[in-house]
């Protein structure tokens, strides 16, 4: 082979080379993609190129668009963005006591995302769990109220039979009532 021949087709495949790079960068910059999405601003279209988004445009559909939507991408794309679940160091290491006192202190550890929602479904059933045990009390101390009404209009009356169931049930709200906060205190 000469040397002209060992040059052209150098520069023959050199060529093809980089025309393989131009086409995965036009492809790349010409991939564009539109969908239609919604946040609690409302419904819009998103546009992307190469996976990254470049445009909002509202839904012709939305009565009242919002401008907010087009922020969208400075909030997905911005460098200060938090890409991974944290959580508080002391809150892992024991999530019975938060030590609150901690909160901006404290430093911060990634968790993978499983472990991230475990934590927070935990949380929200506690605070489920607290206000349904409060709600149950509330709704005792409501019937006893009603019921010692009606225990002071049996005495009134003279109807010992009814009195008397109404004192049963009386103390049967009241053992409930105990085993609620019982329970409440030992959560």
């Amino acid at each position: 082979m000469k040397r002209r021949d060992f040059l052209k087709l150098g520069a023959l495949s050199a060529a093809s080379l980089q025309a393989k790079e131009l086409d995965g960068a036009a492809q790349a910059l010409f991939d564009k993609q539109s969908g239609l999405c919604a946040n609690k601003f409302g419904p819009f279209y998103v546009k992307t190129i190469a996976g990254r988004v470049v445009e909002t445009e509202p839904f012709e559909g939305d009565a009242c668009p919002n401008e907010l939507n087009n922020a969208l991408l400075d909030h997905i794309q911005n460098e200060s963005r938090v890409k991974f679940p944290f959580v508080r160091k002391s809150f892992l290491a024991n999530p019975n006591n938060p030590k609150p006192e901690l909160r901006g202190v404290d430093e911060w550890v990634e968790v993978p995302y499983e472990e991230a929602i475990k934590l927070v479904a935990r949380e929200l059933k506690k605070i489920h769990d607290a206000k349904v045990r409060t709600r149950v009390m509330r709704m005792i101390k409501d019937e006893l109220e009603i019921i010692d009404e009606k225990i002071n209009d049996a005495k009134s009356s003279d109807d010992r039979k009814q009195k008397y169931a109404l004192m049963r049930i009386k103390q049967s709200l009241e053992a409930k009532l105990t085993y609620v906060t019982r329970k409440r205190k030992l959560a």
